[in-house]
């Protein structure tokens, strides 16, 4: 029975060698080319888009204005991220520097937290 076991167990490890090796040499022909397939075939379902693209290049610019878009939709985020952490922190020196003092004014600690 051990050597039936060890038999299947090499077998599956022979057959997923073959599928890494496989991958393997697809992934490395698209990065020496640039190129996901060097036929429209191997595109699968990006081969709709693929040949748009070539066949008109305003598709391209239309993806490329997406892109710019989607950058400054993402500048905008970080830095209203930062604004929100830069005014938090003052709120919260605020109220440190009010405890300090030993004697904590909720209400000027309710009106610096909503100012910020």
């Amino acid at each position: 029975m051990v050597g039936v076991s060890t038999l299947g167990q090499s077998l599956n490890q022979i057959d997923r060698l073959k599928t890494l090796q496989t991958q393997l040499d697809t992934l490395s022909q698209q990065l020496s080319t640039g190129k996901k397939s060097s036929q429209f075939k191997g595109l699968n379902d990006d081969v709709i888009i693929s040949q748009r693209a070539r066949a008109d290049l305003s598709y391209t610019k239309t993806f490329q204005r997406n892109i710019t878009l989607g950058e400054i939709r993402l500048d905008l985020m970080i830095n209203s991220v930062s604004e929100i952490q830069n005014q938090t922190s003052l709120a919260l020196d605020f109220v440190n520097m009010e405890i300090t003092k030993g004697q904590a004014d909720l209400d000027q600690v309710t009106t610096a937290a909503s100012n910020a």
